[in-house]
């Protein structure tokens, strides 16, 4: 079919930035040459291109193990597979070809009006040496733990917790990393106290942990006594550990908080804050001021919410640059910005290493077991892992929990008429708790009491994480889920890459015209036949496009030409998939198997919005387009008592910001002030304002 000839061979890679933008978060294995598909063993009839890569995934090396032996639902792991094959597509079948063309150079007065000599009102706490910390740190690696159970020890945590090894440790290691996910913590730890009895090696705890098991959860279970002793003691009666599985599955889980009235802050603006909580990962901005990345997000933050003390952490190389960059800022009266330095490289996504929280001694930051990325189990970050030691260290109350989180998939709220609190949870979390060895019932009595709530409910994967998703606010005497309608986004998005189009020169009025009509009335098929030889104009190959087509996607020196090229490309697929475009014989399985995974997202959101609807509340869809690094999330939002903050685009869309921001505001009425702040390159990296600051609360 002609009219979708260029698809296969389109997408462009950003060239142009002087920091090109990262994939999304989640870590991809390298793609296989898109000429050798994947065949059988037996060498019959090709794989299609879905089952080769699941078949891929879930083979990767996982410690000793695979992520196979992590037993994740099939379901799942087909939203993460479908996620992967899109972004696959993109980075292998659509170049930027860069033309040697110099960028140009904002001029200071883009950046602010304030004198640059202007000292900016910066609190800065200086980075102690931490020497036990450097001595081992350098070892560690961001990649999957070896140890299943692998719990890292900070160094204000007192007691010091049982933990399991980093490197686990002789044949029983392989009975961890196989078995747990499957026949669970208990039936697992007596395998590995029966291994370790045929060596002659006493069961104690401190073996048990060498073999990678989460011990840590262990006490978690009423036994008639310490579990590794009685655990031998039933071993020496002579039970195997398949004869011993009844009395197993018997002992009764009690989990305990790891604090006395511990309990989440809620996402959804009913509760006072203390201040927000943000990480910069240099002093700068990524490309140029106004590209919303993530120096240039905090200083629009401060613009609107200068009242919220703000706290960043920052490499202490970079602190210099940082200060002459907030110097030509414009500071707010009485804004207040502590600045937290350290010698860890420092991710924007403060989002994920920590949670806000009280207990019954006052606020507190609540951090997983170790810092990660990934949704096919948890991949260790040990710079966000121990940056949270800097927290301690300036005063901050920080407690660890045994679960693995990533807050980007966990929005607590409060239902204003009951006042019940209810913890929506991105299936992710379940599987990655799940892959300690404990059942789907036992994560969810941990979730509720370790974060406060009555109920957990669990959200399909539907996105990378469910905060670019869903977004929930208090108004009045209900709920209001905000959600994202991605047909609305996808219109704002090809309208604005039209008169990008012909502002720049590439499309006359007349043809401009033709084909705004043809897109209203879904003529997609003659719509791409015209729109192709625009695209394809100046290309030196097939798939290959020159830079100054993505340089016809900008409206000013922030906003990036590529990025905004992609996301236009994205959308105009979108529309194709959800439209039935997969199911064209004539497309080769590749380019079909990436249409089709549109539709089964959009199917998958249907579902996540019903979940939503069946909690009572009330659903707003708004205009989003959340595509990964490719797309525009308003939803990944923060919500105060007075304010909510939304993920704006800007530049070149900035009308779907506006339709957005009207939207929510006019759920939340006009005593709530909605702002959408500019996030086009932290979206490129992944993550919008939410993904970027927590709330820090320090408020009575």
């Amino acid at each position: 079919m002609k009219a979708l000839r260029w698809i296969p061979a389109l997408l462009l890679l950003p060239a142009c930035s002087k920091d090109a933008p990262v994939p999304a978060p989640a870590p991809l294995p390298a793609a296989a040459p898109a000429s050798q598909p994947a065949t059988t063993p037996s060498g019959a009839a090709p794989l299609s291109p879905e089952d080769a890569l699941t078949q891929e995934l879930l083979a990767q090396s996982f410690g000793p193990g695979t992520v196979a032996d992590l037993g994740l639902p099939e379901s799942f792991v087909r939203r993460v597979r479908d996620r992967v094959l899109r972004t696959r597509y993109f980075e292998t079948q659509r170049v930027i070809v860069p033309d040697g063309a110099s960028e140009p150079v904002a001029a200071s007065s883009t950046a602010s009006s304030t004198a640059p000599d202007q000292r900016p009102p910066l609190e800065i706490v200086r980075f102690a040496a931490n020497l036990a910390r450097g001595a081992f740190l350098p070892q560690l690696a961001e990649s999957w733990p070896p140890a299943r159970g692998y719990r890292a020890v900070r160094d204000f945590e007192n007691p010091r917790p049982s933990a399991a090894g980093y490197q686990p440790e002789g044949p029983q290691a392989l009975l961890v990393a196989r078995g747990l996910s499957r026949e669970g913590l208990l039936l697992t730890s007596a395998r590995v106290a029966a291994s370790l009895r045929e060596q002659r090696l006493p069961v104690t705890l401190e073996n048990l942990g060498r073999s990678g098991l989460p011990i840590d959860w262990l006490g978690c279970f009423r036994a008639p006594a310490p579990l590794p002793q009685w655990l031998e003691q039933r071993l020496a009666a002579g039970l195997s550990p398949e004869q011993l599985k009844p009395e197993l599955d018997a002992l009764a889980f009690a989990y305990q908080p790891t604090s006395k009235g511990l309990r989440l802050c809620t996402d959804s603006g009913e509760e006072a804050i203390g201040g927000l909580r943000g990480q910069l990962s240099r002093g700068d901005p990524w490309y140029q001021p106004g590209d919303g990345g993530n120096v240039e997000l905090l200083r629009a933050l401060i613009a609107v919410a200068g009242e919220l003390p703000i706290t960043i952490t920052l490499p202490a190389a970079q602190l210099e640059t940082f200060q002459r960059t907030a110097s030509t800022w414009t500071w707010p009266e009485g804004a207040r910005l502590r600045v937290l330095t350290t010698d860890l490289p420092v991710a924007q996504w403060a989002q994920d290493n920590g949670k806000a929280a009280r207990d019954d001694n006052g606020p507190l930051l609540l951090v997983p077991r170790f810092a990660s990325r990934s949704e096919l189990g948890s991949m260790l970050v040990p710079g966000e892992t121990y940056v949270v030691e800097e927290y301690a260290a300036a005063g901050m109350r920080v407690l660890v929990s045994p679960l693995s989180f990533q807050g980007g998939n966990l929005i607590c709220v409060r239902q204003p008429g009951t006042g019940e609190r209810l913890l929506l949870v991105g299936e992710a979390e379940l599987h990655r708790n799940t892959s300690l060895g404990l059942t789907r019932e036992q994560v969810l009595s941990a979730f509720r009491s370790e974060f406060g709530v009555e109920r957990c409910v669990v959200l399909p994967a539907v996105g990378f994480h469910i905060d670019t998703e869903v977004s929930v606010r208090a108004v009045g005497d209900t709920l209001v889920a905000f959600v994202n309608d991605m047909q609305a986004g996808a219109e704002h998005i090809v309208r604005a890459g039209l008169a990008a189009l012909q502002r720049g020169g590439r499309l006359d009025p007349q043809l401009g015209a033709q084909l705004q009509q043809l897109w209203r009335e879904r003529k997609l098929t003659e719509f791409l036949g015209r729109l192709e030889p625009l695209l394809e104009q100046g290309a030196t190959a097939p798939g290959q496009f020159p830079e100054a087509l993505a340089r016809l996607f900008r409206e000013h020196p922030g906003d990036h030409g590529p990025g905004n090229l992609l996301t236009f490309l994205a959308a105009l697929d979108f529309v194709t998939g959800v439209s039935g475009g997969g199911e064209n014989p004539s497309l080769d399985p590749a380019t079909s198997a990436y249409l089709k995974g549109f539709l089964r997202r959009e199917l998958d959101r249907l579902s996540f919005i019903k979940g939503l609807e069946k909690l009572g509340m009330r659903i707003v869809p708004i205009p989003g387009f959340p595509e990964e690094a490719l797309g525009i999330a308003p939803l990944n939002a923060i919500h105060t008592p007075k304010a909510s903050f939304l993920s704006g685009h800007g530049g070149l869309y900035r009308a779907l910001d506006e339709d957005s921001r009207a939207r929510v505001q006019a759920a939340c009425g006009p005593q709530i002030g909605v702002f959408s702040l500019p996030t086009a390159e932290s979206q490129r990296r992944g993550g919008g304002v939410r993904c970027s600051f927590g709330i820090e609360n320090r408020a009575p």
